[in-house]
């Protein structure tokens, strides 16, 4: 487990929901998120944390100010940082754990809280099983990747054998996952068999190969 920072800078997304598992890539132009990334770098590479929590329903009406946000969300490192013209930044934001967040005051242009860890899914099925399901949405999604340009290669490394099905599971889930509302359904899931239920619905109805069975999500 990290050692989670006692305040954390918010970057809300509108229409994106970070998962932990895969580094994404973010361009920074707005001026008070320019600072925040301008204070990170003043920062140890170890310690450039933030948080990025999805902007709750009805954001528009208030974005320049502090609209509401969901307070489960991924905390973050971010772990390159790239000026481009214009005093804007290209960073590449890494999601580490899924947290709990309540705000606090901040005196910088960009809002703080104060992030809580939240416990990893339990397992609620056996070890054998979960490395089964989950080499055989492996195993589609290499066939998908047969028919996409240049993406084998970069696939392969996703979908490497590390000896953990849960992290498998959750970097699928980073590639598989497109709505903002599954992926934050899928952060939320408290169980590693209601999360790979998600998957191997959405694995069977888009990928080749997949039964198209009708499978729907498990419930948390």
């Amino acid at each position: 487990m990290i050692g989670l920072p006692e305040a954390v800078a918010l970057f809300p997304l509108p229409n994106h929901v970070l998962l932990p598992g895969l580094p994404v890539p973010f361009r920074v132009f707005e001026p008070r998120y320019r600072q925040l990334v301008a204070d990170l770098l003043e920062m140890g590479k170890d310690a450039r944390f933030i948080a990025m929590p999805p902007l709750l329903p009805g954001w528009q009406a208030g974005y320049e100010g502090s609209p509401a946000f969901h307070p489960v969300c991924a905390l973050a490192l971010v772990r390159r940082i790239h000026a481009l013209d214009g005093g804007q930044f290209l960073i590449s934001v890494d999601g580490l754990v899924r947290c709990r967040l309540s705000e606090l005051p901040s005196p910088h242009p960009y809002r703080l809280a104060c992030p809580t860890a939240l416990p990893e899914p339990r397992l609620d099925l056996t070890i054998e099983q979960l490395r089964l399901e989950v080499g055989r949405i492996c195993t589609m999604v290499r066939t998908w990747s047969l028919h996409q340009a240049d993406m084998e290669q970069h696939l392969e490394a996703l979908l490497r054998e590390d000896g953990d099905p849960a992290a498998t599971l959750e970097r699928l889930g980073c590639l598989l996952v497109e709505s903002a509302d599954q992926r934050q359904a899928f952060l939320e899931c408290e169980r590693l068999g209601g999360r790979l239920a998600m998957l191997r619905s959405l694995a069977d109805s888009t990928l080749p190969g997949g039964r198209r069975d009708g499978l729907r999500p498990s419930e948390n």
